[in-house]
């Protein structure tokens, strides 16, 4: 199984992405969503971890109960 901080980047990566995306399209928001505000970081931080601890309790139920998944 693979770890949690595997799954914890994998979420920050993809939450920096798409926030560049976002404000490639909506120069408006670059200050924000460009990696300047620590408040937006904390938020990408929290969700990844949200995320990274839903794929280890999905992973873990799904081994023991893969037929109810």
């Amino acid at each position: 199984m693979k770890s949690f901080e595997y799954y914890y980047q994998r979420e920050f990566d993809y939450l920096r992405q798409l926030a560049k995306i976002v404000s490639e399209e909506n120069p408006h928001l670059r200050d924000v969503l460009g990696g300047g505000d620590p408040d937006v970081e904390r938020l990408f931080e929290g969700a990844s971890v949200l995320t990274a601890r839903h794929w280890i309790t999905w992973r873990s139920a799904s081994s023991l109960a893969p037929a109810f998944l």
